[in-house]
Protein backbone atom coordinates (compact mmCIF):
# COMPACT_ATOMS: atom_id res chain seq x y z
CA UNK A 1 0.00 0.00 0.00
CA UNK A 2 1.49 3.43 -0.73
CA UNK A 3 1.57 6.17 1.73
CA UNK A 4 0.28 8.12 -0.25
CA UNK A 5 -2.42 6.75 -0.85
CA UNK A 6 -6.25 8.67 -0.31
CA UNK A 7 -6.61 5.37 2.26
CA UNK A 8 -3.92 5.95 4.55
CA UNK A 9 -3.79 10.30 4.09
CA UNK A 10 -7.53 9.97 5.40
CA UNK A 11 -6.87 7.69 8.10
CA UNK A 12 -3.97 10.11 9.47
CA UNK A 13 -6.18 13.39 9.07
CA UNK A 14 -8.42 11.12 11.49
CA UNK A 15 -6.15 10.31 13.68
CA UNK A 16 -4.94 13.43 13.54
CA UNK A 17 -7.70 15.46 13.78
CA UNK A 18 -7.63 17.23 17.54
CA UNK A 19 -4.52 18.67 16.24
CA UNK A 20 -5.94 20.19 13.02
CA UNK A 21 -8.69 21.28 14.79
CA UNK A 22 -6.84 22.84 17.26
CA UNK A 23 -4.37 25.03 14.84
CA UNK A 24 -7.29 26.01 12.64
CA UNK A 25 -9.97 26.83 14.62
CA UNK A 26 -8.90 27.27 18.39
CA UNK A 27 -5.69 28.36 17.17
CA UNK A 28 -3.95 26.99 20.03
CA UNK A 29 -1.35 25.14 18.50
CA UNK A 30 1.44 26.35 15.88
CA UNK A 31 1.68 24.99 12.29
CA UNK A 32 4.51 23.15 13.03
CA UNK A 33 3.32 21.16 15.80
CA UNK A 34 0.20 20.29 13.37
CA UNK A 35 2.25 19.02 11.05
CA UNK A 36 4.10 17.09 12.42
CA UNK A 37 1.30 15.58 14.32
CA UNK A 38 -0.35 14.86 11.10
CA UNK A 39 2.88 13.14 9.45
CA UNK A 40 3.57 11.07 12.66
CA UNK A 41 0.03 9.78 12.39
CA UNK A 42 -0.13 9.25 8.49
CA UNK A 43 3.25 6.84 9.47
CA UNK A 44 1.54 4.95 12.05
CA UNK A 45 -1.34 4.63 9.65
CA UNK A 46 0.39 3.25 6.67
CA UNK A 47 2.23 0.96 8.62
CA UNK A 48 -0.89 -0.14 10.52
CA UNK A 49 -2.97 -0.28 7.28
CA UNK A 50 -0.08 -2.32 5.04
CA UNK A 51 -0.35 -4.53 8.13
CA UNK A 52 -3.80 -4.89 7.94
CA UNK A 53 -4.18 -5.55 4.04
CA UNK A 54 -0.85 -8.20 4.07
CA UNK A 55 -3.13 -10.14 6.65
CA UNK A 56 -6.06 -9.80 4.98
CA UNK A 57 -5.16 -10.00 1.21
CA UNK A 58 -2.52 -13.38 1.44
CA UNK A 59 -3.60 -16.27 0.06
CA UNK A 60 -5.08 -19.35 1.54
CA UNK A 61 -1.96 -22.05 1.63
CA UNK A 62 -3.17 -24.75 -1.15
CA UNK A 63 -4.47 -27.90 1.09
CA UNK A 64 -4.63 -31.26 0.19
CA UNK A 65 -7.29 -33.56 0.15
CA UNK A 66 -7.41 -37.32 0.72
CA UNK A 67 -7.64 -39.09 -2.75
CA UNK A 68 -5.92 -35.76 -4.37
CA UNK A 69 -2.26 -37.49 -4.24
CA UNK A 70 -0.83 -37.95 -7.14
CA UNK A 71 0.48 -41.62 -8.28
CA UNK A 72 3.93 -42.27 -9.72
CA UNK A 73 3.73 -44.67 -12.91
CA UNK A 74 6.31 -47.40 -13.21
CA UNK A 75 6.93 -47.43 -17.08
CA UNK A 76 9.55 -50.30 -16.85
CA UNK A 77 8.65 -53.47 -17.95
CA UNK A 78 9.33 -56.73 -16.64
CA UNK A 79 12.34 -57.77 -19.00
CA UNK A 80 13.59 -53.72 -18.82
CA UNK A 81 16.43 -54.58 -16.00
CA UNK A 82 19.13 -51.92 -16.03
CA UNK A 83 22.50 -53.29 -14.84
CA UNK A 84 25.04 -50.45 -14.13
Amino acid sequence: MSPFSPMVLGAGALVSSPAIWDFAVEQSLRLDQALTRYLVAVAISWVLLSALAELALKPAPATSRAGDETAVLDTRGAGDDVRR
